[in-house]
């Protein structure tokens, strides 16, 4: 586990790595994640290399993933949602390689993917109970909107809604 981490945006054709990585993070924590395995595990490979296309390039969404050599170590995702808005989903970092500043780094690009759309903020929803994750996106400099909701699929678990304005970075 050594060697230089990359961070970059998917690009075309990269459908059968981002199914990989997207199903290894449901196997590892399905609690921080709306979708489940068993559901994604179902799609078809045409709809995972769809996925990748459309999040290769454009302003409507995006995957960044973090790579050391040919192995795939964590994504986060990013869509347009309303009034501009980008939303950041499907964060994730391999146990292996947990604190090691993976997690800032595809925060940070994903940040730098919205603010280059012109987004005025980017939002994301997160576990409550899920204190690492908010503790990372706190000092990312997120901060909790007042907003809350049952996550999917999940009884008893509530998400909350945090925010980055872009307009000053």
């Amino acid at each position: 586990m050594s060697g230089s981490i990359i961070v970059r945006r998917i690009r075309a054709g990269e459908g059968p790595r981002l199914m990989q990585v997207r199903l290894s993070a449901l196997l590892d924590a399905p609690e921080a994640f709306e979708s489940t395995y068993e559901t994604s595990s179902k799609r078809p490979i045409d709809a995972w290399q769809a996925r990748a296309g459309a999040a290769a390039e454009g302003e409507s969404e995006t995957v960044m993933i973090a790579e050391s050599g040919s192995q795939w170590l964590a994504m986060a995702g990013a869509f347009s949602s309303e009034r501009g808005r980008r939303v950041l989903f499907g964060m994730w970092v391999d146990p292996a390689w947990r604190r090691r500043g993976i997690a800032n780094r595809l925060v940070s690009a994903v940040a730098e993917w919205a603010q280059a759309a012109g987004a005025p903020e980017l939002t994301l929803w997160v576990a409550e109970e899920n204190i690492p994750a908010v503790t990372l996106y706190r000092r990312q400099g997120f901060q909790p909107t007042g907003a809350r909701k049952p996550m999917a699929g999940t009884e008893g678990v509530y998400e909350i809604e945090m925010s980055l304005a872009l307009s000053g970075q």
